[in-house]
């Protein structure tokens, strides 16, 4: 795991791409973009652009690449709907499934996931998940793998 918070995805392409490449991986998980986001002059070309980089960096054969649609926290916080970060996550999640499309990675879907709406599953902070919701991103994950491996995609 070369994962560290706070990292938005230039960043973590330009620290963590290579390494994570080196490792010639089978599975490799892409959890990028909810930094950019929070940050003032947030722009969705930018993103894709540094998404597109780093996906296509770890995109290669015999590696299995999962990505996350973001879950939409505003589902769990009235307050939060309709707003700026609600959009924001949308928009997100429209370049995460724009890239992995671009590169065969599957996509975890968790924006409209059922449980989504449970307050339950964010940390105090709103942005990270708890221990429950790190359960439910996992069987989410799970299920979107083994639909990936069923119809052959990988």
């Amino acid at each position: 795991n070369l994962g560290f918070r706070g990292l938005t995805t230039s960043q973590v392409r330009a620290g963590q791409a290579e390494a994570a490449a080196r490792f010639a991986p089978d599975l490799v998980g892409v959890v990028c973009g909810g930094n950019d986001l929070l940050l003032p002059g947030f722009s969705p070309a930018v993103l894709e652009r540094e998404l597109d980089l780093l996906v296509s960096g770890l995109a290669t054969p015999g590696t299995t690449l999962f990505v996350y649609a973001l879950a939409n926290v505003a589902a769990a916080v009235p307050e939060l709907r309709g707003g700026p970060l609600e959009e924001g996550v949308a928009a997100l999640n429209a370049v995460t499934r724009k890239v992995a499309a671009r590169h065969g990675a599957i996509i975890v879907e968790m924006y409209d996931h059922p449980a989504v709406g449970d307050r339950g599953l964010y940390s105090a902070d709103l942005v990270h998940a708890s221990a429950r919701g790190h359960a439910v991103i996992a069987a989410a994950t799970l299920r979107a793998l083994a639909a990936g491996f069923s119809t052959g995609s990988d």
